[in-house]
């Protein structure tokens, strides 16, 4: 309450307060506490009990003070969305609608606030004649507790434990009786704390070995637990009848507040993994890369799965993913063993868009999207937000990870140790696993599955730039082609360090060729960054390396760091190689400590030739 209202509301004053019955009386403050911005008061009341004795009863009150002020100045209290504790006198007042054996005073109910938000409040007082109530509860905000009572029908009271948008077996999901609309699907992000609160909600329904009581694979017939239960079987078993009544979006039921559900990562995945692995990955997304708090946008919490053509549209380009896309800062796709995620047709267009975007060919001229306008312009102007990043997760007994560029932590060992961020990030990254990177070497978008066959048909045309979504595919579009070289060269360029490493090892003796092979192909890539600094580097390794740049005629940035490789006698190779890439701007070479080393001659002579050359 504003400070001209509070020296008129003083301790043993006497006021004309709306009582809880809605009758004008005259009540005293008993106390007043400004702390929490509330008082208490009491009146007397004439009123009959259930047998029909009129009796004086003394009642007592805890009122906000704002609350208060209002009922002073006001002769009838009327609707108000900024108060909860309002007589509200044009409701329907039907107390047959609530029958009075079901409560008594000191009862634990559910109330819900105006802005939809549910607490628990114990009832304070009760006035069956005139069919109202009392209920008070406390509010946490800020980590300050304020009390807070309203006074409200019994049938509205009863309507609130009966009737609800979100149902009430779920609400250790929610705070809320109603879902807060967030109109813009792109907004709806859903946080860590969120999903762990879902996997917590799953946990605890868990008898003997994790299996989740009365679950059941609706295809199968399978128990379902913990531990595997994927996200097909969550949509069946929460979100969908979590959300059936109010056809809202889960994030949308979870949610208290919809600026703090802005994604800042989208993610890309398979349903079919499990949600724990989901979560962790998650998890360890914002450790690696040092999120406070931030949002995911995951297509299974965001879209509102009972109106799936509100969210989805005909052409990929104005979906709701590419929408999300465009308002992220990076893409996040998560891994099974068996990289799934690329034999599914919506996963590669998630991961075609950024990398065409990345090589400068995703088209927007021809569309009227603003979301695909504004991912495109990313690429092209300096004043636009930066590029989306792309980073991998999987689960292989721990999260493994792969980061597009250098995290924060990495960034900052860089700026202070020159070489010290690269080798961090390389060490990190040196366990990922081998045979999920062979699965990823053969990727073909135009082999991927969908759901509906008319997805792939629209997907695979608007990846080739056509206008006409509908029309028949054409599967040896050069587009397609690109994005399969530049997602397998993603893995091969991550692995280098590693298989180097591991080349002794009879099962990893032929992945460096593989490697090689993805990257050798790659020809439209811009960007070429290799930390391999301390490793046992033959002649025979900078060779296969060798051959790969030679076909690199598109790369503008190469960063090679070759410090410390005691084996290597000769480097005159690599510059004859250098001496084709007549596009290169920018080169890095560290050939630092390389004891071996016996002549650079052919370096100089490759600098000279670099016409474009900037930065060395």
């Amino acid at each position: 309450m504003s400070s001209e209202h509070r020296p008129f509301l003083q301790e043993g004053s006497l006021i004309q307060y709306k009582s809880i019955s809605g009758r004008k009386v005259t009540a005293t403050i008993e106390s007043i506490d400004h702390k929490y911005n509330s008082c208490s008061l009491h009146y007397e009341e004439k009123s009959k009990d259930l047998e029909g004795k009129e009796r004086t009863r003394v009642r007592r009150e805890l009122v906000a003070l704002d609350e208060l002020h209002f009922s002073m100045q006001q002769s009838k209290a009327a609707p108000c969305e900024a108060e909860d504790n309002l007589v509200m006198d044009d409701w329907q007042h039907e107390t047959a609608d609530a029958p009075l054996d079901w409560i008594e005073v000191d009862q634990e109910v559910d109330y819900y606030r105006c802005n939809g938000e549910r607490v628990r409040a114990r009832l304070a007082d009760l006035v069956p004649e005139a069919g109202t109530c009392q209920v008070l509860y406390t509010m946490h905000r800020a980590g300050v507790s304020h009390r807070r009572s309203a006074v409200l029908y019994l049938a509205e009271l009863w309507r609130m434990q009966q009737q609800r948008l979100l149902p009430r077996e779920y609400s250790e999901l929610t705070s809320r009786a109603r879902p807060l609309s967030i109109e813009e699907v792109e907004r709806r992000g859903i946080i860590v704390d969120q999903l762990e609160s879902l996997l917590s909600f799953m946990e605890k329904r868990c008898s003997a070995g994790g299996v989740i009581d009365g679950w059941r694979c609706n295809q199968s017939g399978d128990e379902l637990r913990v531990s595997t239960i994927n996200l097909y079987q969550v949509c069946d078993w929460i979100i969908k009848p979590f959300t059936k009544p109010s056809r809202c979006s889960y994030v949308e039921a979870v949610t208290n507040a919809a600026d703090s559900q802005i994604p800042k990562w989208f993610i890309s995945h398979w349903w079919g993994e499990a949600v724990c692995n989901f979560i962790k990955c998650l998890q360890k997304h914002s450790s690696v890369r040092t999120l406070q708090a931030i949002a995911y946008w995951v297509c299974a919490y965001a879209n509102r799965q009972h109106e799936l053509g509100q969210d989805l549209a005909s052409d990929p380009m104005e979906s709701s993913f590419l929408k999300a896309m465009a308002s992220c800062d990076g893409v996040l796709l998560v891994l099974d063993s068996k990289a799934t995620p690329f034999k599914r047709i919506w996963c590669c267009f998630e991961e075609g868009v950024v990398t065409l975007a990345a090589r400068g060919l995703l088209q927007s001229h021809k569309r009227d999207g603003a979301a695909l306008r504004e991912l495109v312009a990313r690429y092209g102007r300096k004043e636009s937000r930066s590029p989306l990043l792309l980073d991998i997760a999987t689960v292989s007994g721990e999260v493994e990870m792969l980061t597009d560029g250098l995290t924060h932590k990495e960034t900052l060992m860089e700026r202070n140790v020159p070489g010290r961020g690269w080798e961090d990030k390389s060490d990190r990254e040196e366990t990922f696993p081998v045979d999920l990177v062979e699965y990823c070497l053969d990727i073909d978008i135009t082999k991927a599955e969908a759901s509906e066959e008319i997805d792939k048909r629209r997907i695979l045309n608007v990846l080739a730039g056509r206008c006409d979504p509908n029309g028949e595919p054409d599967i040896s579009h050069a587009n397609h082609e690109i994005i399969n070289q530049s997602l397998r060269s993603l893995f091969a360029v991550a692995m280098w360090r590693s298989a180097i490493q591991r080349r002794r090892k009879s099962h990893s003796a032929q992945l460096l060729p593989k490697l090689a092979r993805a990257l050798r192909l790659d020809y439209t890539r811009t960007i070429l960054h290799l930390h391999l600094s301390g490793l046992d580097i033959t002649q025979e390794d900078l060779q296969v390396l060798v051959q790969c740049v030679h076909e690199l005629q598109q790369l503008q940035q190469l960063h090679l760091d070759l410090g410390f490789c005691a084996s290597l006698t000769s480097v005159d190779e690599l510059g004859k190689a250098w001496a084709a890439l007549q596009q290169l701007q920018q080169l890095h070479l560290d050939l630092g400590f390389c004891a071996s080393l016996t002549s650079v001659d052919e370096l100089g002579k490759a600098w000279a030739a670099l016409q474009q050359l900037q930065q060395l």
